[in-house]
């Protein structure tokens, strides 16, 4: 039989590729099908013909995050790079984890072997003396991503969850001799378990001495040399692990230094009160960075403002505050039970802010579901105040995400949507803003609520093409009952996530059988009959959202008006 020949299997191997999906990235590892990449290990060892062509593959696209057993993965894999860096060159994509502990790390080579494979990594790098050690003991006391990452020159997205220890993987990524040393390496600096002792001490002995450390203020300039990333457009952080946990801005503040980077994702980060004032780098304004998306992040009107006077290319910018459970970094790094100096969520502010600094904003979306729906109760925090208001000086919108008491203000609106939004909006997608009695919603707020988005679709902008609403399906005393999003539960409520009306009722004209007081709760009676306008499709669906490490996602209606083409 003759063998295949390789153009042919160059196009089925490539369909075993790892997948870095974007969509809920911030799970990630677990929850992605790995088993066309370990198919590709496979066959990497039936002949050499097929090892030539699926290993490529298989290094082209790397997750190890979430993985079972991947701090051992992290381990074979540097070992794996420093013996054939040809390998580390086919890499396009990574996904690793920085928060490892030491037992981990040495656990499947053993303590000496894993040594030498931080000692040969390190040297192969040519790095200057002074950092040499600063990345054996950041290694010690995190993991091997920042390492890794240092061998993939040619990597275009990266993945990374950072953990709670001191990392040098931000400074890494800035790729920039701007970024000098890595901030508080200086400070609390302990021993390496991968460092060489006599030397450790010689350099801790002179750690402290100033003139030493201004000499070595500039070292990091030459180091970019061979790893400047000059492909990287991507970077994703998960900043902390746990629901609880939050990251100050400055700790992952290099990463806004990198010159390539175009779409920035950060998860579990606080840019609002006194953290804006541990900036190393103020100034610094960022030319290529186009889309930042900060998810479970505290941001107040300030951040904001300090993101758009620092990113001056942006298109879009993504934020969803966090809910009670997620500590300030007052509350997270002293363990208190209450900050004085919380975010506040003030909406006249970020529409003042958005007015004068927002003009070349594509999309906005600004996502206080859970800040406003839980906070309230753990945290002794108020709903938001104030309104954003007009937007129609936001020429570049044309798309906005957002609540609809944020925008207009929630009783008797002095706007209606028409006269405040842009008009080159496209889309427009009101989330839910709060967790509410489902009884008192029915009955009091949602028939206004309707008719504001009706009055919308009557004024008929001429751009906007779809408007979806979310409202959360479970009032605040159920909350314990929300599903819990697993793999396993998926097939049960697949038949409740279908749209109510189908491809034979586009018109979304034909309501089932309920009686009274049924229907008024049924999914149909969110956009009833009377609220249809011509040349506009109505679909209605159930789905549960917003789903975290631990956190159970929530039930939702999305209620989605589209205009016929």
């Amino acid at each position: 039989m003759e063998a295949l020949p390789d153009e042919i299997l160059h196009k089925i191997f490539a369909e075993l590729e790892d997948q870095m999906a974007l969509d809920k990235w911030q799970l990630y590892g677990s929850r992605l099908d790995h088993r066309g990449s370990a198919t590709l290990g496979h066959l990497c060892l039936v002949c050499r013909q097929f090892q030539r062509i699926a290993q490529p593959f298989l290094y082209r696209t790397i997750i190890i995050e979430g993985r079972d057993g991947a701090r051992n993965i992290s381990t074979l894999l540097l070992r794996t790079l420093v013996e054939n860096p040809q390998l580390a060159e086919q890499v396009r994509a990574v996904s690793l984890t920085d928060s490892v502990k030491h037992s981990a790390q040495v656990k499947i080579l053993g303590e000496d072997s894993s040594r030498k494979v931080v000692r040969s990594a390190v040297e192969k790098l040519d790095l200057p003396p002074v950092l040499k050690r600063l990345m054996e003991e950041n290694i010690a006391s995190c993991g091997f991503a920042a390492l890794i990452l240092a061998y993939t020159p040619h990597v275009q997205v990266v993945d990374c969850t950072m953990g709670n220890k001191k990392t040098v993987l931000p400074w890494l990524l800035s790729a920039s001799p701007d970024a000098g040393r890595p901030v508080g390496y200086l400070v609390d600096s302990t021993k390496s378990d991968f460092s060489d002792d006599e030397d450790y001490v010689a350099d801790y002995m002179n750690r402290e001495n100033p003139e030493a450390y201004q000499e070595q203020k500039g070292i990091s300039k030459g180091t970019f040399a061979n790893y400047c990333f000059a492909n990287l457009t991507e970077i994703r952080i998960r900043a902390v692990e746990g629901p609880k946990n939050v990251e100050v801005a400055w700790g992952i503040e290099p990463v806004l230094l990198n010159s390539t980077v175009k779409t920035l994702r950060i998860f579990g980060t606080a840019w609002y009160g006194d953290e804006l004032d541990y900036f190393v780098w103020p100034e610094h304004k960022n030319y290529n960075l186009e889309y930042f998306d900060l998810m479970e992040s505290y941001v107040d009107a300030e951040g904001l403002r300090t993101i758009l006077t620092r990113c001056l290319k942006l298109k879009g910018i993504s934020i969803r505050l966090p809910d009670g459970e997620r500590k300030t970094p007052i509350l997270w790094g002293l363990d208190l039970e209450e900050d004085e100096e919380d975010c506040i969520l003030n909406f006249d502010d970020f529409g003042d802010v958005l007015r004068r600094h927002g003009q070349d904003l594509e999309e906005f979306d600004f996502n206080t579901f859970f800040f406003e729906s839980y906070s309230t109760y753990y945290r002794n925090r108020g709903p938001g105040e104030g309104m954003i208001g007009s937007l129609q000086q936001l020429k570049s919108l044309h798309h906005l995400k957002v609540t609809k008491e944020a925008l207009i203000g929630e009783v008797e609106p002095l706007s209606r949507l028409s006269e405040i939004l842009p008009e080159a909006i496209e889309t427009l997608h009101l989330y839910c803003s709060g967790i509410w009695n489902i009884e008192e919603w029915v009955e009091s707020e949602r028939e206004p609520y309707n008719q504001d988005v009706y009055k919308l679709l009557l004024d008929g902008m001429l751009d906007l093409r779809e408007i979806r609403m979310e409202r959360c399906n479970t009032d605040l005393y159920n909350y314990g009952r929300f599903d819990s999003d697993s793999d396993s539960d998926s097939d049960a409520v697949a038949d409740d996530n279908d749209a109510c009306f189908s491809g034979d009722d586009p018109e979304g004209l034909y309501k089932p059988q309920y009686g009274p007081e049924e229907y008024i709760y049924s999914k149909e009676a969110e956009w009833p009959a009377e609220l249809h306008v011509d040349g506009w499709v109505v679909d209605i669906v159930e789905e549960r959202l917003y789903k975290i490490r631990g956190r159970p996602a929530c039930n939702f209606r999305v209620i989605t008006l589209s205009r016929k083409t």
